[in-house]
């Protein structure tokens, strides 16, 4: 898992190194979704953190796991180490032979 990207809805986490020219952020906020939810970062498995650079986001995973929760989603564990969050998610609809973008 740990060199594989992780989704949850429409946050897709990639591992990535984090430019050192980034800075820590506040919050544990990845994104709000459209139903009121957000992906966020629970932290009480392990120390985690978001980073930003150049308005791309990025978490570190220093210690432990980190739980992504969403209240439409499963909860997803990150491994320590450096996810890059991807600008947007689409999906593919065979039926419709279109790919749309993937809201929450």
């Amino acid at each position: 898992m740990k060199n594989l990207p992780v989704q949850q809805g429409d946050v897709c986490l990639e591992p990535m190194k984090i430019p050192t020219s980034a800075q820590k952020v506040k919050t544990l906020i990845l994104r709000h979704g459209e139903s009121g939810h957000r992906h966020e970062l629970v932290c009480d498995k392990g120390e985690g953190y978001l980073m930003e650079e150049k308005g791309e986001v990025y978490v570190r995973v220093t210690k432990g796991t980190v739980s992504l929760v969403h209240g439409e989603h499963g909860t997803i564990e990150l491994p320590a180490g450096e996810f890059k969050l991807l600008p947007g998610v689409f999906e593919f609809d065979y039926d419709l032979e279109e790919s749309k973008r993937v809201i929450d």
